[in-house]
């Protein structure tokens, strides 16, 4: 009877060890909400996750979440819609790559940044590669898998190219290599491509140029003798007779390498970019793309 009794107590022990170890396995992620395109952050947190947590899951557990079909219909009471008038809705995103499966079969990974963005589908207007969650985008990749990364600078820029290579370095990006813009550039999907200079160095590039001459790109800035903002529809919003750009598009269809560009009109403009790279990577969390001008950060595309 004692040995009955001794094993129906250890079986329990056991039973709400194994219950709770789950529990026990401690993660954090930090979840964002924005509107349009990264123009507004409404909710900033880092949180604790559990292993084997989906994404679903997550929000459920931390938000205002009501579904529809097993669809989301509403975030913290920001109701998706899909009218003749109107189509909005919310896309997420994981460590600067939009997502390639629905919420509920995405499992966690820690240190995962989910950005949510509400926004407008119309036009056929899919933005698959976003600048805010830097550095995540090299130090963590997309379900947990780190891609190599290359920076291909322009001369003029190294010195703060050295700072760049040291602070991903530094935070996790391990598989990591710097060489002059002049060298060429292959078209590698299996790795990232990081470049910087100024933009009659970087639109020569054949994906850049391509992209940047499409009117449904993912690239929302022209640069002429100034930088202009563009829209959700590519029309021009902003005009500075100064300024940087920080972008990132994908290398191909459902690829998830990128290509990020720091260029501008400015050396001046371009070397205060990458400072903001290494030094204050805040300043453009949530963003989409961004502006840099001597006094303000603007997210684009822009919102009129």
């Amino acid at each position: 009877m004692k040995k009955t009794l001794l094993f129906i107590i250890i079986s329990i022990i056991m039973t709400s060890l194994f219950g709770c170890s789950r529990d026990l396995e401690k993660s954090k992620s930090n979840i964002i909400l924005s509107q349009d395109f990264g123009d507004q952050k409404i909710y900033d947190e880092k949180l604790d996750f559990a292993k084997d947590t989906t994404v679903m899951e997550f929000i459920e557990s931390n938000l205002d979440v009501k579904t529809e079909n097993g669809f989301i219909d509403s975030i913290n009471g920001i109701k998706s819609e899909y009218s003749q008038e109107n189509k909005l809705g919310w896309f997420y995103y994981i460590n600067g790559n939009l997502a390639q499966v629905s919420p509920y079969d995405y499992y966690l990974k820690p240190g995962d940044d989910v950005v949510w963005d509400y926004h407008t589908w119309e036009n056929e207007i899919y933005i698959t590669s976003i600048i805010g969650s830097y550095p995540k985008n090299f130090t963590n990749g997309y379900n947990g898998k780190k891609l190599k990364t290359e920076i291909l600078y322009s001369k003029k820029f190294k010195k703060d190219t050295d700072e760049l290579y040291d602070y991903l370095k530094n935070n996790g990006a391990d598989d990591l290599v710097k060489k002059d813009i002049n060298e060429g550039y292959y078209n590698d999907e299996k790795i990232n491509t990081v470049f910087i200079g100024t933009w009659s160095e970087i639109s020569k590039i054949q994906n850049i140029k391509d992209v940047y001459n499409d009117k449904k790109g993912e690239l929302f800035f022209e640069i002429e003798n100034k930088v202009k903002a563009l829209d959700c529809s590519k029309n021009i919003a902003k005009e500075f007779k100064k300024a940087a750009v920080i972008a990132s598009l994908p290398k191909g269809y459902s690829s998830l390498s990128n290509i990020w560009i720091v260029t501008g009109n400015s050396d001046e403009m371009i070397k205060k970019a990458l400072n903001i790279l290494y030094e204050n990577p805040e300043k453009i969390k949530a963003k989409f793309s961004a502006i840099i001008t001597e006094d303000e950060i603007f997210n684009i595309p822009m919102i009129k």
